[in-house]
Formats: C-alpha cells, sequence, structure tokens
C-alpha cells in the first residue's frame, strides 16, 4: 500500500485534475445543460419537456464542487465554474471555464475555452499553473486553439452498419425514462420570477435496463457476472436526486442542483480507494432562451495530434519515428502504468 501511495506525485494528480475538469468539460458541450430522459407522469414536468424540445438556443453558467478525503484526513477538492451557449440547430456549444483544485495543500488551477460543432471539438487552454505534465511543456500550447475529433473523410468511410448501431443506440437511450419526478416541493420565487419546484431521482432500474440494452445492440453483451456488478454498483452507489426549477410564466427549465455524498469503497473493491469519500455538489443555470447566439469554429487551429507528433518525435527510441498520440507502443502504455514517469 505504501509502495503504491509513493507513486502518486504531483505530476500524477495533475493529469488526474486535468481528466476531470476535460470529462466534464466534454460531457457538457456534447450532452447540453439539461437531459430530456424523465418520464411525463408530472404535468409541469410534461410541459417543460416539451418545451424544451423547441429551445432553438440558450445559455449557460455553473459551478461543479467536489471534495475526497481518505481515512487519513488527506484532502482533494475541485471548484470548476463555467458559462457558456448552446446552439441546438446547429448542433454547436460554446464554453468557457475556470477551475482551482488543491490537494494536501497544494493547488493547481486553469482555464480555457471549448467549442463543439457535429463531430468536431476545439481546445485553447489560457492558463495553466504547471509548466510541464510528463514530457509535455504546457506552457507549448498555450493560447492556441486545438482541433479534436473525426475529419469529413473519416465520416465517409463510416460503414452503414456502423452508422445503424449509433441510431439504434440513439433509440435505445431515448426510449428509457432515466428520471422520475419524486417529489413535488412548494413553488419559489427567485429574481422576481415564480418557479415550479420538483425533486427528479434516478430509476436505476431503468438504468441498468438501457446499459444491458446498449451493450447488446454493441454486440458487446454483458455476461450474467457483469450485470451481477452492475447492479451492485447501482445500488451501492445509492439514490441521486435532481432539484429543478421551471418558469410558471413559460414552462422552461431555469436551474438544476444536485448534491451527492458517497464513499468509494461502496463502489469499489480496489483497496488502494478504500475508505475515500466523496461529496460533489453541482448547479447549472439556464438562461436567454432563443435570444440568438453565435457560435463559430476558430480560424486558427490547429490539429492537436500531429502537434503532439512534432512534441513527442524522437523523445522515445521505441516509438515510430513519426508517433501519434493514439500510436504509442505496448512499452510506453506499460511504463506508465507502472508509475515510471510519476
Amino acid at each position: 500500500m505504501e509502495e503504491q501511495k509513493n507513486k502518486i506525485s504531483k505530476k500524477g494528480i495533475v493529469l488526474g485534475i486535468a481528466g476531470l475538469v476535460v470529462l466534464f468539460s466534454v460531457g457538457y458541450l456534447v450532452l447540453g445543460a439539461w437531459s430530456p430522459f424523465i418520464t411525463k407522469e408530472d404535468k409541469v414536468v410534461s410541459r417543460m419537456i416539451d418545451k424544451m424540445a423547441e429551445v432553438k438556443n440558450h445559455e449557460t453558467e455553473g459551478t461543479l464542487n467536489l471534495r475526497a478525503v481518505n481515512q487519513e484526513g488527506e484532502e482533494f477538492s475541485l471548484v470548476y465554474n463555467f458559462s457558456g451557449k448552446n446552439d441546438h440547430e446547429r448542433n454547436a456549444s460554446e464554453m468557457s471555464f475556470d477551475f482551482i483544485a488543491n490537494f494536501i495543500g497544494e493547488d493547481f488551477s486553469g482555464s480555457g475555452e471549448m467549442i463543439q460543432m457535429d463531430n468536431e471539438s476545439f481546445l485553447k487552454l489560457t492558463s495553466f499553473s504547471e509548466r510541464e505534465i510528463l514530457f509535455f511543456n504546457v506552457s507549448q500550447l498555450m493560447n492556441r486553439w486545438f482541433r479534436f475529433g473525426i475529419d469529413d473523410l473519416e465520416m465517409e468511410e463510416l460503414s452503414r452498419e456502423d452508422k445503424k448501431v449509433l441510431e439504434e443506440i440513439k433509440k435505445s437511450v431515448k426510449k428509457h425514462d432515466i428520471f422520475y419526478v419524486k417529489e413535488t416541493l412548494p413553488d419559489v420565487t427567485e429574481g422576481g420570477n415564480d418557479f415550479y419546484h420538483h425533486v427528479l431521482s434516478v430509476d436505476r432500474k431503468e438504468l441498468k435496463k438501457m446499459i444491458v440494452e446498449v451493450a447488446d445492440i454493441m454486440s458487446d453483451p454483458l455476461k450474467e457476472s457483469d450485470i451481477e456488478d452492475l447492479e451492485k454498483f447501482l445500488n451501492n452507489l445509492g439514490e441521486i436526486e435532481i432539484e429543478t426549477y421551471i418558469g410558471k410564466r413559460d414552462n422552461l427549465l431555469y436551474k438544476i442542483r444536485t448534491e451527492k455524498e458517497f464513499n468509494l469503497s461502496d463502489l469499489s473493491d480496489d483497496p488502494f480507494i478504500s475508505d475515500v469519500t466523496v461529496k460533489v455538489n453541482l448547479e447549472v443555470n439556464l438562461f436567454n432562451f432563443n435570444q440568438g447566439v453565435e457560435i463559430d469554429i476558430p480560424d486558427d487551429f490547429e490539429d492537436f495530434d500531429k502537434v503532439v507528433d512534432e512534441m513527442t518525435q524522437g523523445f522515445f527510441p521505441f516509438m515510430p519515428i513519426s508517433p501519434g498520440i493514439n500510436d504509442m507502443d505496448d512499452d510506453f502504455l506499460q511504463m506508465m502504468d507502472e508509475g515510471l514517469f510519476y
């Protein structure tokens, strides 16, 4: 155990923080700021779903707070702020973000911008407190737009079967009511506006059905033991509740808020993360519905994989002459796994 803990260093933590930030940012850009997978059993919620489906564009802002403490009292915290705009007609989103994280008294921070349009995503880091992560000189990446995603040629090469599978997955996700109305609370007034106030809860049985069905669609069906593990995980995770604020005047969704506390030992048998308590708070505000937004692809972007090729070329003697980030061979991945670069 001590040997494992010694592998955790500043660089490892920075990588983890960067991963969390990117994961949440991409989730926001791709999924938008609200979910339509809600049962229509409540009339107010039903009207909200119909009205939100008609929204052409809107703006969003919010904050994610995360805090984790292990049994030795060592603490990790993250405060992530974001604001952005969504254009549903063009399948486009734009977001700016900043974050500050602390691991056992040491701070890390950064900020940036992200744009998503169709199958492409663009990222620009505007600040980052660390100069280097592993073999990357982060300062070389600052204030440059990078493109990620599938280009037109790759899209053309997608087989009809692949596209059919994707459509089947979308249908599966849409047909499952992942959320249900658990409680109707008294109406509230905030900022001079009146809101219906509800508490939604995740239907874990329905979520399990959807995951199993998607696995079947992808021709990778879950084994009975996998389904049992999934059910155990969802049960141990416990109830997830989300507060919603729906405008009484226009039946639009203006705010969602959720809070969850859990112990990682309930979700995994890995002794390395046993007895770690995690608390998550998230609040998202939506506003300026159908007021029009402008989202443009940056005209000075660079393909990220090509930049990485240039930065890593010749760095590892066992790599190809022109290595891509997705082509790192097993030797390097094994070294990463063993913590030799921490």
